[in-house]
């Protein structure tokens, strides 16, 4: 049974939701999220997006230490972010932001990575990810960016998803261009890109 509580809460994050059945979808879809896991096939064989659970703080940890020099460039704050592992286990199981979207790339049983989808107050979303030194080059990112996308077009009801990175930054340029993004406007050193549903 869905309580008042419970609509209002998605209904005032997501305004994009515009009806009590639309706010019942939404609902269900966390909920299952949340009891089951999202799991998100790709269309690469073996390759998936799974959302974290406190079980992959682990190897979360892992990748994040083994790559710290990596994800350090273009001042990303992943590697800051997380200096233990008892950062990542939190992050997990109380997130700083509840409504995001965080999942890994798993390439069979190894963690290649994370993709994350941000819901944003004017109904948009924006994406985020990142992917293991060891693990570039192999079209990964683009996998998880595509994926990821189209869920939140097609499930989630998402009309425009964006992206941002540092101008810099080719090699992620390029997959989210090969993801369908287009660059939209450039501010500082950060470039803003976006997917709408009709592309």
């Amino acid at each position: 049974m869905y309580e008042c509580r419970d609509i209002l809460k998605i209904s005032l994050a997501l305004p994009c939701i515009k009806t009590i059945a639309q706010a019942k979808k939404t609902i269900t879809i966390v909920r299952k999220m949340v009891a089951e896991g999202l799991e998100l096939k790709t269309a690469s064989k073996g390759v998936v997006l799974r959302q974290f659970s406190p079980r992959d703080a682990h190897p979360l940890f892992a990748l994040i230490s083994s790559n710290r020099k990596h994800l350090s460039q273009f001042g990303d704050q992943t590697a800051r972010k997380y200096p233990a592992y008892l950062s990542v286990w939190l992050s997990i199981i109380t997130p700083e932001q509840s409504e995001k979207m965080r999942l890994g790339i798993w390439v069979g049983q190894h963690l290649a990575g994370t993709v994350n989808l941000l819901p944003k107050a004017d109904g948009n979303a924006e994406l985020g990810y990142w992917i293991g030194k060891e693990f570039c080059g192999q079209g990964l990112a683009t996998i998880a960016t595509t994926t990821l996308t189209r869920y939140a077009h097609k499930v989630l009801g998402h009309k425009v998803v964006t992206a941002h990175v540092h101008k810099d930054n080719l090699a992620s340029l390029r997959v989210l261009e090969k993801s369908g993004f287009a660059t939209v406007i450039q501010i500082g050193d950060t470039m803003e890109l976006c997917h709408p549903a009709s592309l």
